[in-house]
């Protein structure tokens, strides 16, 4: 993940940002892991306080989403997609959830759900 583009992208957006709970697992797998590639521990969970701070003041909110309905939505797309853009099920999640919650745009560091989410028409803007 690029780290300054997406504080960037950050400030060219009102909060609140919409952030899913799936995004919220994957920024802290994420950000843990880079304690693997040298990064310090200490500085790692001071981002993460301060993430977790910045949820609680409600710069990041979930969208209201029918699990049910983004279920749906991600077995049909998997059904139509997968194969052809080799999308994996966390890719197939995080743009059904999109779909169900009524985005318009997408962004993303990853090449496969972007790849994706500009398949299906969505705006792209990545990291």
């Amino acid at each position: 993940m690029n780290s300054a583009a997406a504080l960037a992208l950050r400030k060219r957006f009102k909060p609140p940002i919409w952030l899913t709970p799936l995004h919220r697992v994957e920024l802290t797998a994420a950000w843990r892991l880079k304690v693997l590639g040298g990064a310090a521990e200490v500085t790692i969970t001071q981002l993460l306080g301060d993430f977790r701070q910045d949820v609680a003041r409600r710069l990041y909110v979930a969208p209201e989403v029918d699990e049910g309905e983004a279920a749906r939505i991600g077995e049909n797309l998997a059904d139509h997609y997968s194969v052809r853009l080799g999308t994996r099920s966390l890719d197939v999640r995080h743009v059904a959830w999109a779909l169900a919650a009524g985005a318009t745009a997408f962004v993303t560091g990853d090449e496969r759900p972007a790849r994706w989410a500009e398949a299906i028409g969505l705006k792209m803007t990545r990291l």
